[in-house]
Formats: C-alpha cells, sequence, structure tokens
C-alpha cells in the first residue's frame, strides 16, 4: 500500500478545438467519475490489479475509440518479502488470462513435498490446488480453474515452511 500509479491516453491528430469526452473501466465495469485522459490511482492496493481500459468520445459526433488494454499488477510487500528464495521458483502460469485451465511450471531444487494454494485479491486463502511430491528440476501441473469467476488470484506454491507466490488472472 502506499504506491500510485497512473493511466495516461493521447488522442493522436487531435487539432485545436477538437474536445473529446472519457471514461476509464477496470475488468470492463466503469469506473465512477473516471472522466478525464488519465487515471491516478492513490495508495494503490491488491484490489486494484485488473485490466485497464479507456473509451473516448469526440464530442464533434465523430464516435468513439476503445483503447488498448492495460493489465495492472500488484504485490503486497509482505507477500514479495516471504516469497523471495532461491529452493524453488514459480516459472510460468500459461495462459495469461486463463480460462478454465491453466498450465503451472515451477522449479525446485530438490524433490520434496509441495502444496499449491489458490488466494483471491484480499489474500483469503480459497483452499488447496494440489498436495503432492514434486522432484528436483523443472515440474509441470494442469490448474483445474472451473470452479473460480473471473478476476485476479494468487498462485502460492509452498514447500519446507517456505512459499513462492504468482499472480493469475481468470476471464470467463
Amino acid at each position: 500500500n502506499g504506491k500510485e500509479f497512473t493511466l495516461t491516453v493521447k488522442v493522436e491528430d487531435q487539432g485545436i478545438g477538437y474536445l473529446c469526452e472519457y471514461q476509464w473501466y477496470k475488468d470492463g465495469v466503469a469506473i465512477p467519475n473516471a472522466t478525464d485522459s488519465y487515471y491516478l490511482v492513490q495508495n494503490a492496493s491488491l484490489s486494484d490489479a485488473g485490466k485497464y481500459y479507456v473509451v473516448v468520445t469526440s464530442m464533434k459526433g465523430c464516435g468513439e475509440t476503445k483503447s488498448a488494454e492495460a493489465t495492472v499488477t500488484l504485490k503486497d510487500s509482505y507477500l514479495e518479502e516471504i516469497g523471495a528464495n532461491t529452493e524453488m521458483h514459480i516459472n510460468s502460469i500459461l495462459p495469461s488470462p486463463a480460462t478454465y485451465k491453466a498450465t503451472m511450471k515451477y522449479t525446485l531444487s530438490q524433490s520434496t513435498q509441495v502444496v499449491i494454494k489458490m488466494l483471491d485479491i484480499t489474500g483469503r486463502n480459497l483452499g488447496n490446488i494440489y498436495t503432492g511430491y514434486g522432484e528436483a528440476g523443472e515440474n509441470e501441473l494442469v490448474l483445474d480453474l472451473s470452479s473460480y469467476t473471473s478476476g485476479t488470484y494468487y498462485v502460492v506454491l509452498e514447500s519446507n515452511n517456505k512459499r513462492v507466490i504468482r499472480s493469475l488472472i481468470i476471464s470467463k
């Protein structure tokens, strides 16, 4: 918490007196009062992570244009701190965004028992996705995401009282 970010849009070939209206969206929902050419978030929290875009409407009746999406990923400093270790690493979770399943690749420095958990955006534990044995080196696991709704989640890999965390966006 305490960090800020700003998203901006620039209208190309905007002549003098050319006026536009702006509406920013997060995860497909209009953000109340976000009607400038920029969107500023002060004191960002994990709940501010998501996909943002802006719709620019010409006030001369020339139509509207949707910008490209910008994905904002935020990391909790506590989660980041406890996640730093060299004994294991989450290499990737693909595709991103995921729908009903995703493939997670992770590396272990030694063969060991592992637990993979899913957390919601607030850090609440939603349960174990996998409990089992991981081999030294790269491992691959298909995650069943069919019971999760669209949103931003955190996948936690735990082993030997250590953990690493990776964000995961689900879009259905």
